[in-house]
């Protein structure tokens, strides 16, 4: 790969990084990134998780060591969440994952909603609602399969999961949804790995900058609170929106 290439990739990787460490969402930036340096959709969507797997297990690591992740809850749900996972991404081998689009279209406008119109969404901490260990497995297999069949909007999902669900506010609930989402990405990649649709030579830099970028973002989210993550996290899932409202009207065109 050219050098200049490769400079593009680890900007991107970082700033993929730093987003994803406080609200998700950093394949918006790397994903795009590599398919307009010319991957193939199959290869760009499986070195990502390189990039995805080094931002998640940095953020993850930064937020366990300042004690803001709640083991007790992550446990069962990080485990289904890696095994569904691996169904995923098997599963998007031999179907279209396309068909989501809608279905995580509507999610998303539903939650960005709810979170503009109840002002305290996410600032303060709620009691929890599901209590029952089978409640969480299934919130974590299905959000893991999800992650690994399709993908866009996992971050989102999981927050919204922890705050609505579970009662934490912005700041935990991203802390929390970082280790999911890098058991998901374990898993997704181990099938991506095995049917060779990684270029590993190509993103290692950029999955480098990933961590460096997540744990400067992880830094960043633990100083500034849940009242400045909330702005962030609402751009993070308007572009969403577009970028997957875009993508259902070229479908139609």
């Amino acid at each position: 790969m050219a050098n200049y290439a490769t400079f593009i990739l680890v900007i991107a990787g970082f700033l993929a990084g730093f987003v994803d460490s406080i609200v998700g969402g950093g394949g918006l930036i790397s994903l795009p990134t590599l398919l307009a340096l010319g991957f193939p959709p199959n290869l760009a969507i499986g070195s990502n998780k390189i990039i995805g797997v080094a931002a998640s297990g940095a953020s993850s690591l930064r937020y366990g060591l300042a004690g803001k992740i709640d083991w007790k809850l992550l446990i069962p749900m990080t485990l289904s969440a890696f095994i569904f996972s691996l169904f995923g991404a098997f599963a998007a081998t031999h179907a279209n994952p396309n068909f989501l689009k809608p279905f995580s279209f509507i999610m998303l406008v539903l939650v960005a909603g709810y979170a503009f119109t109840k002002k305290d969404w996410g600032l303060v901490t709620s009691q929890e609602r599901l209590t029952h260990p089978m409640a969480k497995v299934l919130i974590g297999g299905t959000i893991g399969f999800y992650d690994g069949f399709f993908g866009p909007g996992t971050g989102t999902f999981l927050m919204a999961a922890f705050i609505l669900l579970f009662g934490k506010e912005l700041l935990q609930a991203s802390a929390n949804s970082r280790l999911i989402n890098y058991a998901s990405n374990i898993g997704a990649l181990i099938v991506f790995v095995s049917l060779k649709n990684i270029d590993f030579y190509a993103v290692w830099p950029a999955a480098i900058a990933s961590f460096i970028g997540s744990t400067t973002g992880a830094s960043v989210s633990l100083k500034i609170g849940a009242r400045l993550i909330k702005p962030i996290f609402m751009l993070i899932v308007s572009l969403l929106i577009v970028k997957i409202g875009f993508d259902l009207f070229a479908s139609f065109n």
